[in-house]
């Protein structure tokens, strides 16, 4: 994967050709509403190390900062496993949420096209 940053302080990733089925690839979606109550196991998707956790955010409408604090905690899991974690997508919600939090700054976000 390539990675570079764009003016908005988003890391931007190109992902390979059909990185859905790329193996050690796993994708997880997240619901409208992401928050405190969602019932998003984000662990399940990094069982086997070198696997790279792909959160497709394309339907958020909402997500609260225990929600984000959960993706982050994920992605320092995967780093531990020789991983990554990146969101894909993310909704216009989404994206300002990640970055008036400044987590847009702890967790790669492909937000599609080639950079």
């Amino acid at each position: 994967m390539n990675t570079s940053a764009n003016d908005q302080h988003l890391t931007v990733i190109t992902p390979p050709d059909g990185l859905r089925q790329t193996q050690g690839t796993q994708t997880i979606e997240l619901p409208q509403r992401f928050d405190v109550h969602a019932d998003v196991e984000l662990s399940r998707g990094l069982s086997e190390p070198g696997t790279t956790l792909l959160i497709d955010g394309s339907k958020v409408a909402f997500a609260d900062m225990s929600s984000l604090q959960s993706v982050v905690d994920a992605r320092l899991a995967a780093l531990g496993r020789d991983g990554d974690l990146v969101i894909a997508f993310p909704s216009d919600e989404l994206r300002a949420t990640l970055e008036l939090t400044g987590f847009d700054a702890l967790v790669p976000i492909f937000v599609g096209g080639v950079q």
